[in-house]
């Protein structure tokens, strides 16, 4: 189906600069279409408190944002190759498709950038890292704050207690994370090259 768009539309990029503009609006709203729907499932998972689909949500609709302006940069190419440059209208159509090439092209790295930083925060979210952050500081936040209303009450012995039950609620915290850190390690060392610098590292 791809395949079939870029040939059409590398076919109408092919004929005038009219033509060519009105071929790439339809890629571009192609583009911005797939955005959109992404970010409407994104919130609606953010709106319900579901971090890890919503980030879930955001990553594969960046990979379709990616694929459709992938899609809009072989149809450039495609029709910058076809381009008749015999005549001053179809030079004139080349500078122009070159412009829009160029423009697409820093698009698609721009994408690929936002992709990269949403694979990480779903895997982030998806390992169960952000949970324990976010329980760790809440639990600090309460103790905090139980402990500052013991002391003004005069109550040191009961305030030292609480500090005490939140700092082994920390440690098991902690190991929770750190076991977590090991598994995602692991991941990454089957995925890549076990044998790297970075890996030995």
């Amino acid at each position: 189906m791809a395949k079939q768009i870029v040939n059409e539309m590398a076919t109408n990029l092919t004929l005038d600069s009219n033509s060519a503009s009105q071929a790439l609006k339809e890629l571009t709203r192609e583009v911005k279409n797939s955005s959109a729907e992404a970010k409407i499932l994104e919130n609606q998972y953010k709106a319900s408190g579901d971090a890890v689909s919503s980030s879930k949500a955001k990553y594969e609709g960046l990979q379709s944002t990616l694929e459709a302006q992938k899609t809009k940069l072989e149809a450039l190419k495609s029709g910058l190759d076809n381009v008749n440059t015999s005549t001053k209208k179809g030079q004139d159509l080349q500078q122009y498709l070159n412009n829009e090439l160029a423009k697409a092209e820093r698009q698609y790295a721009s994408y690929n950038g936002q992709l990269e930083k949403a694979k990480q925060a779903y895997t982030y979210q998806e390992s169960g890292l952000a949970k324990l952050n976010n329980e760790l500081k809440h639990g600090n936040d309460l103790t905090e704050a139980r402990v500052q209303k013991l002391k003004a009450e005069g109550r040191e012995d009961e305030a030292n207690k609480v500090k005490l039950e939140n700092l082994k609620n920390v440690q098991k915290n902690y190991t929770e994370q750190l076991s977590i850190q090991k598994t995602e390690l692991g991941k990454l060392a089957e995925s890549g090259d076990k044998n790297s610098d970075a890996y030995k590292r």
